[in-house]
């Protein structure tokens, strides 16, 4: 055992007291006093000797002296505390002061405040505040000497998971499983267990339990939606759906090739290939006709057909040519556009300054060195694109020659085939053929002929039209692709619902066996469950028993019933069933001293012990270790203290 006792102490300007010995000895003593008069002093200025705080665990409390104002009495004071221990027959002198430093400053006749300092000493020998506070530690740690010096401390000032922990290891209480052994009750619950502990296996419990409850709960609202999905769709027309859906599958795939065609001037081609296409039917057509007129001629000979034959081959040389002059032209327009775009780059350039004199970073001008170096490298760099700029204008002039002799070429042609025609249709219409029979044409020719020119027509109108619109044209064409995508796209919504009516069906008969193995499996936890709770006031009884064997007044109720049949932990100091709070304050600190005993015992270690309203305790019971008592008197106006033999 670690005994550990007050031999002597003095305080100097601590607090209220000026100055105070007392020579202990390690003996007991009461110390008497009116209230106010600085008993609760002594026990503060142990505690801030010890762990720089006052008797309520406190560090921020004034220490110096006070007048009737609040005001410090006497900055020059010197606030100290010093005490001899006996530990183990073994002497230690601790010694802490604390004070103001004060200093005049240079040219200053005043003194000015520099904050507060603080000296330790140990056997006499300064020492490092860590240093202090080890050799401190070595002695009791400030935990278990609050414990074990204020009576009042752990039943009263200890939170009760702090002092229902230290309750369990001072009376080593065994664990969970080890009480489970001891009845055969409790063993499919040890088993159970596994690596769990007891309140990891209940919440484990309670969240499958919520997660049950939470399934079979919800079952009858979910089948209930699962019926609507299906009353919902039995009544659709999937097949009528998927038939609309390939039809306009059809469209957009067309509206998507012409708008392929048109981006990559593909669609103008086909539009012109339909429309020439159209015109070769139309001649074939008039062919056909012509022998079936000739047919009826005898023998008598028309040239009108191979007048009109030669006619219509030179106004189609005619129209081929005009295209080629048209797309020359603007073939030349864009390569004069980029000479004059050339040119006007050149001048560009030629017209730029050196400016770069000062240093982009610092912004100081250059060095002769690196201004000229900078000069140099821009003017070659500004023939380098003057040079550029000439290269491209005379590849480009080289490309419009090339250009303008083929434009010339195709004018030429097309002058020679107006010239051809013209000619071929003053020898049509001088033509006089000799007298024939009366000749018809091929039956249905004229209707026929009327049908091609009317399509040919309406090609060349949207052939015209797409020269001037093509951005509009595509642009519409977009929007009819985006609608019927969009179109498309509801109807994969509607066709979407389909695999939801066999699922709703299915779910609905799954959903009905999850409520049923739920409700099953409930039950089993339900049981479990209450095998935890039986094993819980088994172990609330075998835990409250074994720690009360251990005090002789003080009794602890360490758990409390709830409403819903279970318990929950807490920790309070019972004395005859009458909790601590409610007893009168002799009994309080009777039994703080028998719950001190006690955990002296487990810790190996006594303490000097502070009995505050020691005046109230009649009979204070033996607390095995030196005792301070602090007692109230009304004619002791200067604290008066007596030492037990």
């Amino acid at each position: 055992m670690k005994t550990m006792k007050l031999m002597q102490m003095s305080i100097r300007n601590f607090k209220g007291c000026a100055a105070l010995d007392l020579a202990l000895s390690g003996r007991s003593a009461s110390i008497y006093g009116d209230n106010a008069a600085g008993k609760t002093t002594v026990f503060d200025a142990l505690t801030w000797l010890l762990f720089g705080k006052d008797s309520r665990d406190r560090k921020d409390f004034e220490i110096k002296p006070l007048d009737s104002a609040g005001s410090i009495k006497d900055h020059a004071a010197v606030t100290g505390v010093e005490a001899t221990f006996e530990v183990n027959e073994c002497e230690i002198r601790l010694k802490k002061t604390f004070f103001e430093r004060w200093s005049t400053k240079r040219g200053s006749v005043d003194a000015t405040y520099d904050g507060n300092t603080s000296e330790y000493y140990v056997d006499d020998v300064p020492a490092k505040k860590y240093e202090y506070e080890r050799r401190v530690s070595e002695i009791v740690s400030e935990d278990l000497f609050r414990v074990l010096t204020n009576c009042l401390y752990f039943c009263e000032t200890m939170g009760w998971k702090e002092r229902r922990k230290m309750l369990l290891d001072v009376c080593d209480i065994p664990d969970d499983k080890v009480i489970m052994v001891s009845s055969p009750v409790f063993a499919p619950l040890l088993q159970a267990l596994g690596n769990l502990s007891l309140d990891d296996y209940r919440k484990k419990l309670m969240a499958q339990r919520k997660g049950l409850n939470g399934a079979r709960d919800t079952v009858p609202a979910r089948i209930d939606e699962q019926k609507k999905t299906v009353e919902a769709l039995s009544g659709m027309d999937f097949a009528g759906i998927e038939a609309q859906k390939a039809e306009k599958a059809v469209h957009l795939g067309q509206l998507k090739d012409e708008l392929i065609k048109m981006e990559h001037g593909a669609l103008m081609d086909s539009k012109c290939n339909e429309r020439d296409n159209l015109k070769n039917q139309l001649q074939a057509l008039g062919i056909d006709n012509d022998r079936h007129r000739a047919s009826q001629m005898g023998p008598i000979m028309d040239e009108r057909p191979a007048m009109r034959a030669r006619l219509q081959d030179a106004l189609r040389k005619k129209e081929y040519e005009e295209a080629q002059v048209q797309m020359e032209t603007k073939a030349v327009e864009r390569i004069n556009a980029r000479i004059e775009e050339m040119r006007q780059r050149w001048i560009s350039i030629d017209a730029e300054q050196f400016t770069g004199g000062t240093c982009p970073t610092c912004g100081q001008a250059l060095p002769e060195a690196a201004l000229n170096a900078a000069m140099e490298r821009f003017a070659q760099d500004k023939e380098r694109r003057k040079a550029d700029a000439v290269s491209t204008a005379n590849r480009e002039k080289e490309t419009l020659q090339t250009a303008s002799e083929r434009l010339a070429r195709h004018t030429e042609e097309v002058k020679a085939a107006e010239e051809a025609a013209a000619t071929v249709q003053a020898e049509l219409e001088a033509y006089i053929p000799a007298a024939q029979p009366e000749i018809t044409d091929l039956p249905g020719y004229q209707e026929k002929a009327d049908q091609l020119r009317a399509s040919i027509g309406a090609l060349e109108s949207v052939i015209e039209k797409m020269k001037g619109e093509t951005a509009a044209i595509q642009a519409e064409i977009s929007g009819k692709i985006r609608m019927l995508s969009d179109e498309i796209a509801a109807l994969d919504a509607e066709l979407a619902k389909k695999p939801l009516l066999t699922f709703a069906q299915e779910r609905i008969s799954e959903l009905r066996e999850e409520a049923k193995q739920a409700a099953e499996s409930i039950e089993t936890l339900d049981r479990s469950l209450a095998l935890v709770d039986e094993f819980t006031r088994h172990k609330c009884s075998f835990i409250e028993d074994g720690i009360n064997s251990r005090f002789k007044l003080a009794k602890f109720k360490l758990f409390s019933e709830q409403i819903n049949g279970g318990v929950s932990d807490c920790c309070e100091a019972t004395y005859d069933g009458v909790p601590f709070d409610s007893l009168n304050n002799g009994m309080r600190i009777n039994l703080g001293v028998d719950v001190i005993r006690t955990i002296s015992e487990y810790y190996g270690l006594r303490v000097p012990l502070f009995v505050d309203n020691a005046e109230s305790v009649v009979d204070l019971v033996n607390a095995e270790t030196q005792v301070i008592r602090l007692v109230v008197s009304g004619k002791d106006k200067e604290l008066r203290i007596e030492y037990e033999n």
